[in-house]
């Protein structure tokens, strides 16, 4: 039994260690490649389920090109209001996933998920756990 119970440290170590590290590559592909916008909100739906604290936020904004697209995100409810301007970035192959500066793409949470995963095996091949 106690292997089983050592596999399971070294496999989710292993998933966060992946998941930090698609994290990270997402964080880095949108600094070298994602182009910075003004956008508008143009429409705020409520998430679905009556006790969601979230919108679904619509914002509207102009590609490099000139192209009029729409994004959304999904953001606390009331933090936006329809008109609020607000600075996001695009990827020009996928222009209508849109990111906030600092927000899903921000640098702290992969490498944190790295450094865990990392520990966990770390700690099961030195057989600490």
């Amino acid at each position: 039994m106690k292997h089983v119970i050592d596999l399971d440290a070294v496999i989710a170590g292993g998933i966060v260690m992946f998941l930090g590290i698609i994290g990270l590559m997402k964080y880095l592909r949108l600094r070298r490649k994602g182009v910075a916008a003004p956008a508008v909100v143009t429409e705020i739906k409520p998430s679905e389920g009556s006790r969601s604290k979230y919108d679904n936020v619509f914002l509207t904004f102009r590609t490099e090109d000139g192209q009029q697209v729409t994004g959304r995100l999904d953001s606390t409810r009331g933090v936006y209001r329809v008109g609020k301007a607000v600075d996001i970035i695009y990827l020009n192959d996928r222009p209508e996933k849109i990111y906030l500066p600092g927000g899903k793409a921000s640098l702290i949470l992969p490498l944190v998920c790295i450094c865990i995963g990392a520990a966990l095996i770390a700690l099961r091949l030195t057989g600490v756990m």
